[in-house]
């Protein structure tokens, strides 16, 4: 196994969106830089080494970005955004009690190392009429890099998949909104490479994104 560390999968991940709006913001092109929280949904892969269960896990991450968004007209649109990320990554056992029952419950890890995420999407943006809600669905490309895939050609750090994404406009003041929005990128990845301890699997992570819509024209 070529890989030491993919870290630590967090399982259901609940997202509440209560926001009380007004108007939504309108123009035709914005621009929105924002906050975003990386969140695995599941691990990125399991195998059997030595008798042992061992899977990969990526931990949660926090970044940030840029989008650039034109409506055609007031329910339609399209989006490019572009997100970084840092998230760690490890590999862990949690079947030392297969080997000896008083470390039942027990599980060994390897260090976090250092990792990032890079996620691009090109979408399409459908706003309900009189409505501060918002649908996002389109392609994506997500690239990982850091010292947890050191020696990692670039093919197979990269990953094309899709993006669904639900959101909100919240104008908090009459010159100032929040765009507040929740998005799941599915696409399949294999977490050692070329190597054949892991096998490729399709994963979903959910992104969370909190940003100020700027309107350009």
């Amino acid at each position: 196994m070529r890989i030491p560390g993919i870290s630590a999968g967090v399982g259901a991940t609940l997202l509440l969106l209560g926001v009380a709006a007004a108007a939504p913001v309108s123009a035709q092109v914005q621009v929105a830089p924002f906050f975003a929280g990386y969140y695995p949904v599941g691990n990125l892969g399991s195998t059997v080494i030595g008798g042992l269960p061992v899977e990969g896990v990526q931990n949660q991450g926090l970044g940030g970005g840029l989008s650039l968004g034109y409506m055609f007209s007031d329910q339609m649109g399209v989006q490019l955004a572009g997100t970084f990320l840092v998230s760690d990554a490890f590999i862990r056992t949690c079947g030392l009690g297969q080997l000896d029952p008083a470390f039942a419950g027990t599980c060994l890890q390897t260090e976090n190392l250092n990792g990032w995420i890079m996620m691009g999407d090109l979408v399409l943006k459908f706003r309900p009429p009189r409505s501060n809600f918002f649908l996002l669905v389109g392609p994506s490309l997500v690239y990982r890099g850091g010292d947890a895939w050191q020696g990692y050609t670039s093919s197979e750090k990269t990953s094309f998949g899709g993006v669904v994404g639900l959101g909100v406009i919240a104008r908090v003041a009459p010159k100032f909104a929040l765009e507040i929005q929740a998005d799941i990128h599915g696409y399949a990845f294999d977490p050692d490479g070329s190597s054949t301890d892991f096998g490729k699997k399709f994963r979903p992570d959910l992104v969370v994104k909190v940003g100020v819509p700027i309107p350009a024209r």
